[in-house]
C-alpha cells in the first residue's frame, strides 16, 4: 500500500487522537514547497529541527541578544498552517573536548569554563528562557503546545553529564529552568524533559540501564519538590542492530507515567547499516510498528515526533535510510508499517480497554463512572480533541453518569493530592 494509494497518516493518525508530528528544517538546495506538502498530508505537529539552540551560529552572537529569525521562520510555517509545535531546547549544553559548542562563544573561555560569575549566569539563563519563550508564544499564540526545559543531562554512565551549569550551578538550575519556563509560558503549555536511552547501531544499539534509573531519579526528586513537570521525553533514536524490544521500551515509558507524567516519543527514527537490504527494511518496520503500538496502547503517551521523513534529511545520513520515506519521498515499508497501525488502532485499543476498565481509584462501564477513592478528587471526562467534556469533585461511592456521552473514545483523568489515574473508554 503507497501512500498515494490511501489516507496520509496526518489523517489517520488524527481519527485516533495521537499526535504525529516531525522534525521540520529547510536546508538549501531543497524544493521546499514539495517538502512542505508532504510534511502536512502526514503530520499534525512540527519540531524546528535546528535555529533555536543557546549556542547555534547566529542565535545569540552577543551578550544579551537573541536572534529569532532561525525559529521564526519554522514556526511561522507551522503557525500559518494551523499545526502545533513542540520546541526544544532551552537548556541543553555539555563539553565536547573542553568547549561547550551548544552554548554561545561569548558565555564560555576557551578552556570551557564559565566567564561570567554563579550569580551572573543564573541570570544569564534566566533571560535566554524567558525570553525565547515570550517571543514565540506571544509572536504565534495557540501554536507551541510542548516546549523542552532540559535535554539530555545524564550522563551514559551514571549522574550528570560534566557541562557549565551543573559545574557553576549545581543541578538545582535544573529546578529553577521549569519555574522560569513556566511563568514565561503560563499553565497550558507542556513543559518536558528530553532524553536519550538507547545507543544508535553503530555503538551496538546498547540500552542505557543506569542513564534511565538516574532519569528516573532526578525526575522523582522533581515532581516531589512540586517542580511544574508535565512530561518526559524519549527520544527513541532506536537501531535495529541492538534494539531491546517492544516490551521493554514500552516499560521504560511506562515507568515514567505511573508517575503521574505524560510521554512524548520526540525523536523516533530506526538506523540501518549498509548495506540496506529489503531483510533489513522490514526489520525496521517492525520497530516503527512496535513504537506506534506501544503509543497507542499507553494512554499518557501524547505524542510521536519522528526526527525527519525522508532519508535525505536524517542528521544520521541518507546512507542509514532512517526515515518512512526515500529521498525521493517514496514510502518505504516502515511507512506502510505506521499507516497499518493506524488503519487497525480502533481494534488496538478495544483490546486493550478490556484490561484497564478498572483500577483502585475508580471503574468504568457503558453507564457510569464509580469512584473507589477514599480521598477528595476531581474527575474530568476528555475527547479526542483534548476537549474537557465535564470536570467536577468527586468521593467515594460517587457514581457519574456517562451513557449521554457520543460514541467515541474519551480519557478519563483523576487527580488526587499527590496522583494521577487515567483510563480510555469507548461507548
Amino acid at each position: 500500500m503507497s501512500q498515494s494509494q490511501d489516507s496520509g497518516l496526518a489523517e489517520l493518525s488524527q481519527n485516533v487522537g495521537l499526535e504525529l508530528g516531525s522534525a521540520f528544517y529547510y536546508r538549501s538546495g531543497w524544493d521546499e514547497t514539495q517538502y512542505e506538502q508532504h510534511f502536512l498530508k502526514n503530520f499534525n505537529h512540527l519540531t524546528p529541527e535546528g535555529g533555536m539552540v543557546w549556542g547555534e551560529y547566529g542565535v545569540s552572537p552577543d551578550s544579551g541578544q537573541i536572534n529569532f529569525w532561525g525559529g521564526d521562520k519554522i514556526i511561522g510555517f507551522a503557525h500559518s498552517n494551523s499545526i502545533y509545535v513542540k520546541a526544544q531546547h532551552l537548556v541543553w549544553h555539555r563539553y565536547f573536548e573542553e568547549e561547550d559548542p551548544l552554548l554561545p562563544d561569548w558565555l564560555v573561555t576557551d578552556d570551557g569554563e564559565a566567564q561570567y560569575s554563579k550569580e551572573q549566569l543564573s541570570i544569564l539563563l534566566k533571560n535566554f528562557i524567558t525570553e525565547t519563550v515570550n517571543h514565540y508564544t506571544t509572536t504565534y499564540p495557540e501554536t507551541i503546545k510542548w516546549w523542552c526545559v532540559l535535554n539530555e543531562a545524564g550522563s551514559n554512565t551514571t549522574g550528570y553529564i560534566p557541562n557549565l551549569w551543573i559545574d557553576s550551578l549545581g543541578p538545582a538550575h535544573i529546578d529553577s529552568s521549569f519555574a522560569w519556563a513556566r511563568a514565561a509560558a503560563g499553565p497550558d503549555i507542556k513543559l518536558y524533559y528530553n532524553e536519550y536511552f538507547y545507543h544508535g547501531a553503530l555503538y551496538g544499539g546498547a540500552r542505557i540501564q543506569s542513564k534511565i534509573d538516574f532519569a528516573y531519579e532526578v525526575i522523582s526528586g522533581m515532581i516531589s519538590r512540586g517542580v511544574p513537570i508535565d512530561g518526559m521525553g524519549f527520544q527513541s533514536h532506536i537501531p535495529v542492530i541492538g534494539y531491546p524490544g517492544k516490551e521493554i521500551v514500552a516499560a521504560d515509558i511506562k515507568r515514567f507515567t505511573d508517575l503521574g507524567l505524560e510521554a512524548y516519543i520526540t525523536e523516533l527514527d530506526v538506523e540501518l547499516t549498509v548495506p540496506i537490504t529489503q531483510e533489513k527494511l522490514i526489520q525496521q518496520a517492525i520497530v516503527y510498528k512496535d513504537i506506534f503500538e506501544i503509543a497507542l496502547e499507553n494512554p499518557e503517551i501524547k505524542l510521536v515526533c519522528l526526527w525527519q521523513f525522508n532519508d535525505a534529511q536524517s542528521w544520521l545520513g541518507e546512507e542509514s535510510e532512517s526515515c518512512i520515506m526515500d529521498s525521493t519521498y517514496t514510502p518505504k515499508p516502515a511507512y506502510d508499517s505506521i499507516q497499518q497501525v493506524l488503519h487497525h488502532a480502533d481494534e488496538l485499543l478495544k483490546n486493550k480497554e478490556e484490561h484497564i476498565q478498572i483500577n483502585d481509584a475508580f471503574q468504568i462501564n457503558s453507564s457510569q463512572i464509580s469512584i473507589n477513592l477514599k480521598e477528595p478528587a476531581i474527575l474530568s471526562i476528555i475527547n479526542l480533541k483534548g476537549q474537557i467534556i465535564n470536570r467536577l469533585s468527586v468521593s467515594q461511592g460517587d457514581k457519574i453518569p456517562i451513557s449521554h456521552l457520543n460514541s467515541q473514545l474519551y480519557l478519563a483523568e483523576l487527580k488526587a493530592k499527590n496522583r494521577i489515574w487515567r483510563i480510555k473508554f469507548r461507548l
